[in-house]
């Protein structure tokens, strides 16, 4: 019983999440309608003054290259490897 007990908890937690997440989903899919918003959304005044960025900067072109060459590194490194590593004559599975 002392080693089931932590099994029957975490699965009560985890049905009772579940009960609880169709619960809201029938919720919000079933409910009342929602209220209309009439008001003026109201913006945040910024901190420091507001400055322009160089293009290269703001554009998502640049960091797509960063992250392919830093892909590139972390996954063709190992893969690498695995070519180029020496092998002791094991034939697979027995054969």
């Amino acid at each position: 019983m002392k080693r089931i007990l932590p099994l029957i908890l975490g699965g009560l937690v985890l049905l009772s999440s579940a009960c609880l997440f169709f619960y809201i989903l029938v919720k919000t899919q079933f409910g009342a309608t929602t209220e209309v918003f009439v008001g003026e959304v109201e913006y945040a005044d910024p901190l420091h003054e507001v400055k322009d960025l160089p293009e290269y900067l703001n554009d998502f072109k640049l960091w797509n290259k960063v992250i392919a060459v830093l892909m590139l590194i972390s996954f063709g490194v190992p893969i690498l490897q695995f070519f180029f590593m020496d092998t002791y004559g094991s034939s697979a599975w027995g054969y």
